[in-house]
Order: structure tokens, then C-alpha cells, then sequence
């Protein structure tokens, strides 16, 4: 995950796919072996290319649906929106971000619960959905800082320096820029 925020998918694929070749992987309790696969998908959908995201996310959703937890249901669907919005599917994404918040509330766990509302508001800003995306991240931004996530309310401040920006208000973009 280091290499693929800081830029080089290519090194962070390498590296997580040696470690999904070790022979124990598989044998991992849920919580490792997700992780593994879901950074995995975040490095893969730096490509663009739908085939081996897809090929990884239902090896995820194999080992998921027996599983029959909320928080890992919603980690999957986070990761899966992760990945779609990577590869350009925004739609598949806000799908995936909607399952997330779902089972993270189902889950009781204040993270589950959270984090995918970020990425709901970034596929609605992929889709074109400006307005949409500015109301819910607004909305979320003072939720979060309520709840401590302070981080998410970062990156939601961001989010919305973006859309202001992109629809001509460079002052309230300063603003969220500086929160």
C-alpha cells in the first residue's frame, strides 16, 4: 500500500503479489488475508485494465460470502469501490460504496461505518455529480470531525477544495484547502 499511494502501483503490485504466493496465504484468518487481497486491488486498478481486478475481486467475494461478517462484507465492497473507481467506473463504485456503508453500519465498527462515505463522495464527483458530491461531503466532513476522523474530514476537505475549484469558486476552495 506504501508504494501505491507514494505513487509506484507497479512495485506495490510486486510486492503484494509475492506475499499472495507464499504458501500460508491462503490459510490466513479473514482480517490478513483480506488486507492482502484489498491492497492488491488498489494496486491493480492503477492500471486501468478491468481483468485482473475483477479475477481478484471474486477470489475476495469467494472467501467473503462464507465468511458471513458485516465488517468484512463492508471491506470488501469498500475495496471493490476503490478499485472501480480506479478503473474508471464510478457508477460500479458508488454501488460498491453504498454496500460498504451498509455492512459497516451492520458491523457496529465506527471505521466500517465511515471511511466508505469518502468513497461515495468521490464517485459521485467521477459522475459528474458536482452538487451532489459537494452537499454529501459537507455533510460528512462535520460528522467525522464529530467522531474523531479527522483524517477522513481531511480528505473530505480536499474533496471539496476540488469541486469548488472545479466550479469556479477559488475563495471557498482556499478555504477547505486550509482546513
Amino acid at each position: 500500500l506504501f508504494h501505491t499511494v507514494n505513487g509506484n502501483p507497479d512495485m506495490g503490485e510486486r510486492v503484494l503479489m509475492e506475499i499472495i504466493k507464499l504458501p500460508f496465504f491462503e490459510m490466513l484468518p479473514p482480517p490478513s488475508y483480506f488486507l492482502g487481497y484489498g491492497h492488491l486491488l488498489h494496486a491493480l486498478s492503477h492500471s486501468g485494465n478491468s481483468e485482473p481486478v475483477e479475477r481478484i475481486a471474486e477470489k475476495v467475494r469467494a472467501r467473503a460470502i462464507p465468511e458471513q461478517n458485516y465488517f468484512h462484507y463492508s471491506y470488501l465492497h469498500f475495496n471493490l469501490g476503490i478499485a472501480y473507481l480506479g478503473i474508471n467506473r464510478p457508477h460500479r463504485a458508488l454501488l460498491h460504496s453504498d454496500e460498504a456503508i451498509d455492512r459497516g453500519r451492520l458491523s457496529e465498527s465506527p471505521i466500517a461505518a465511515q471511511m466508505p462515505a469518502l468513497l461515495h463522495g468521490q464517485a459521485l464527483s467521477d459522475l459528474g455529480r458536482d452538487s451532489a458530491a459537494l452537499k454529501y461531503f459537507l455533510d460528512w466532513i462535520q460528522r467525522w470531525k464529530e467522531s474523531g476522523f479527522l483524517l477522513l474530514a481531511s480528505a473530505g476537505a480536499l474533496e471539496v477544495a476540488n469541486l469548488y475549484e472545479k466550479i469556479g469558486m477559488p475563495d471557498q476552495a482556499r478555504q477547505y484547502l486550509d482546513m
